[in-house]
């Protein structure tokens, strides 16, 4: 029995891992009835370890798993089949105050000496991650206390063997029961110790571990050894200097030598891509003087990828609810210029007709014609948008003479220029046979076109220059307008967003946007070069994707 109990760890220390883990654990038997916690289960729960002890695991549970737990134990017990052992998951518990709580909870099942099965959780509270500390029960204390007093009833029976057989016999026979109920209770300690190494050696996701105040680890067990490929034996012995390397072995003596001084500490650390939350608890001896430190280590990459995808679900619905006030800003303002256009041209042609003016009726037919045509190509912004946020836009490829292309779009486009304004065409050649999707050049066009248009003065002259090579063209715009602010220009492909100089000019503030995305959608990509106040110039360069080019 000696043999045995040296070769475990002492129940002290086991007892403090089991007490001074942040995390609650909490073993029950086959029945569901609570046989041991620590006190970390109490201060979850509000409860003390006499309301729960001996009762059903199923108070901790609110419904509907509180009234069906029997029923999933008994499955477990008649099937032997293992749904949640083994595998962590997210739960929620209820308070003695009814409230309720989420963890994570893991659990394994462990079979002691006597044959008896029981299953050990281990309880990690998410929504707050607080330290437990608690006392430990002294047990060493209580046995030296038990053997005082058995010699000294051996003393007090041996001094009355003079008196009497009698008392004799019956103090020899209260001697026996005594020795009897000390090997019970070191038995009873044996399996204490056994439960503990047991859970410690299953604990999941993590690693338990003791040091003593020279910083030489006398203690290792947990799952998470096996997932990082650790030995013990590379461990128990030796110092932090000699397992971890120069960097990681200056943060955990920073940590441990505080806790050797009588602090608590929690830090996190990257281990093999993996985050892992440490805690640290001192141990004192009987003198109330530290010895030893408990570390525990929790493997905490699903919380944090959890907490990450939350952020970045968070930053998206705030991003969308700016973009969502933006566009409600921006569509109004963009919808009611060409409506109250078409309105007031719609009141003056009732107007001219009465009067039989025909050339006015006719140039306000023009305006609303216009103002139509806005809002459509507006309308027609707002759904591309749409369809390439939602990943649903095809390209459906058709081929065509890129520079018959040009020719006929400028010509479309004369009626909106400014009072002596000039295109000046640049071709380095006469075809260019190209493969595309002609709907998404159109709108690529009319875009640069226009903004060089819009953004010009009157007199103002805007050049479109085309070359190409053997596989790609380069088409570009190039203008002497207003020109964008040198510390805005980071910002002009954003969506909605606008530069301070062009604030009194039409426009959606998205058009860039997509055409940016359609000319990357094409394997292409598009730049710019601006100068305040002396003009811009775009350009995009895209693969040919075309049958042959010809002079």
């Amino acid at each position: 029995m000696k043999e045995n109990m040296n070769s475990l760890i002492n129940e002290e220390t086991l007892r403090a891992i089991f007490n001074n883990a942040v995390d609650g654990m909490i073993v029950i038997n086959n029945r569901g009835i609570i046989q041991t916690i620590n006190n970390s289960v109490s201060n979850m729960f509000q409860f003390s370890n006499e309301e729960m002890i001996g009762k059903n695991i199923s108070m901790l549970m609110p419904e509907p798993d509180h009234s069906k737990h029997d029923g999933y134990l008994k499955k477990h017990n008649e099937t032997g089949e293992k749904k949640i052992i083994g595998i962590g998951r997210e739960v929620i518990g209820k308070r003695k105050d009814g409230t309720t709580f989420p963890f994570f909870l893991s659990i394994c099942d462990v079979e002691t000496e006597n044959g008896e099965k029981l299953f050990a959780g281990v309880i990690h509270d998410i929504s707050i991650l607080k330290k437990a500390q608690n006392d430990l029960e002294d047990y060493s204390k209580i046995l030296e206390k038990n053997n005082l007093d058995l010699e000294n009833h051996v003393g007090v029976r041996t001094a009355q063997l003079s008196i009497a057989i009698k008392e004799f016999e019956s103090s020899n026979l209260l001697l026996g029961q005594q020795i009897n109920e000390t090997k019970k209770a070191n038995i009873e300690l044996l399996k204490s110790q056994q439960m503990l190494t047991i859970i410690a050696q299953n604990y999941p996701n993590g690693i338990i571990s003791v040091f003593n105040k020279n910083l030489v680890c006398e203690f290792i067990e947990g799952l998470e050894l096996k997932k990082l490929r650790l030995k013990k034996e590379d461990f128990i012995g030796k110092t932090i200097a000699e397992t971890f390397d120069k960097e990681v072995s200056k943060i955990h003596t920073h940590y441990f030598n505080k806790t050797v001084n009588g602090e608590n500490t929690m830090y996190e650390l990257m281990i093999n891509n993996n985050n892992y939350l440490f805690y640290t608890t001192p141990i004192k001896d009987d003198y109330d003087l530290i010895d030893r430190i408990v570390v525990v280590c929790l493997n905490i990459s699903l919380v944090k990828e959890a907490e990450e995808k939350t952020r970045h679900a968070l930053d998206k619905a705030n991003e969308l609810s700016e973009l969502k006030s933006r566009f409600i800003s921006m569509a109004s303002h963009e919808f009611r210029t060409p409506l109250s256009t078409i309105l007031s041209s719609l009141n003056l042609m009732v107007k001219y007709k009465e009067l039989n003016e025909h050339v006015k009726f006719a140039s306000h037919g023009v305006k609303i014609k216009t103002s139509i045509i806005n809002l459509t190509e507006i309308l027609e912004y707002f759904l591309s948008v749409e369809k390439l946020d939602s990943g649903h836009f095809k390209i459906e490829p058709t081929t065509f003479d890129l520079v018959d292309f040009i020719n006929t779009n400028i010509d479309e486009v004369v009626n909106d220029l400014k009072d002596k304004q000039r295109i000046v065409l640049q071709l380095s050649l006469k075809k260019i046979m190209i493969n595309h999707d002609k709907k998404i050049i159109r709108t690529i066009w009319q875009n640069l076109i226009t903004n060089a248009i819009k953004y010009s003065p009157e007199n103002g002259e805007i050049i479109i220059h085309l070359q190409a090579n053997d596989d790609r063209f380069i088409l570009s715009v190039i203008d002497n307008g207003i020109g964008i602010p040198e510390n805005e220009q980071k910002h002009l492909f954003e969506r909605f967003y606008r530069a301070n100089n062009a604030a009194n000019i039409q426009g959606t503030g998205i058009g860039l946007n997509i055409i940016k995305k359609y000319v990357e959608l094409l394997g292409g990509n598009i730049t710019f070069t601006s100068k305040l106040n002396e003009g811009t110039t775009f350009t995009i360069n895209l693969p040919l994707v075309l049958n042959s080019i010809t002079n």
